[in-house]
């Protein structure tokens, strides 16, 4: 057993979970934890989307390669450019 030292609102929190969950606070943490480690694990989604989508269409992905890697500067200097200002005017100051 270890002792933790939390700020209070942390524990106040943990604590109500705990009572609305009728689990004992170190099962609460524990959850916390796995579910944590498993949203942070580095996954094979990506392949995983893009094998299905080659599988699902008869699209051929190469035929648009050439387009895209032509444009590449333009979509940079210009359209990502756009993109990018309008995320800051609409989100304003706001990061998130």
């Amino acid at each position: 057993m270890a002792e933790l030292l939390v700020d209070d609102n942390v524990a106040a929190r943990l604590t109500e979970i705990a009572e609305q969950e009728n689990r004992p606070l170190d099962a609460v943490l524990r959850s916390m934890l796995d579910s944590y480690a498993k949203a942070v694990l580095p996954s094979d989604w990506p392949l995983i989307m893009a094998r299905m989508a080659d599988a699902d269409t008869d699209i051929d992905w190469n035929e648009y390669a050439p387009d895209l890697s032509e444009r590449s500067r333009e979509i940079l200097g210009n359209e990502f450019a756009n993109h990018l200002l309008k995320r800051l005017q609409d989100n304003g100051d706001d990061p998130a």
